[in-house]
């Protein structure tokens, strides 16, 4: 019998559970920097460009499954609270 997938070996609580199963999820979310913003901008002008601000330290689950879903019609990208140039540009 074939077996598809890793065996989880951490801890038996559902935070825990969820933290590695969102570590395994694909990512096709960029980071966006004060440096790469102008390139993030004309990147795959055939889609729509769509941008999280965030404080989280790594790129959440919703966002990294949503990135997979749309992936053919958005470019997604991720500002961190540490690109202070770019947060006061759009006024977050």
């Amino acid at each position: 019998m074939r077996e598809d997938g890793e065996r989880y070996r951490g801890k038996e609580d559902l935070n825990s559970m969820a933290n590695a199963a969102a570590r395994k999820m694909q990512n096709f979310v960029s980071i966006v920097t004060e440096s790469n913003y102008p390139s993030f901008c004309e990147r795959e002008k055939t889609k729509h460009h769509v941008i999280l601000f965030t404080d989280k330290k790594s790129t959440p689950a919703i966002l990294k499954s949503l990135s997979k879903k749309y992936i053919d019609r958005l470019l997604i990208g991720e500002v961190r609270t540490s690109e202070s140039n770019l947060i006061q540009k759009f006024g977050i």
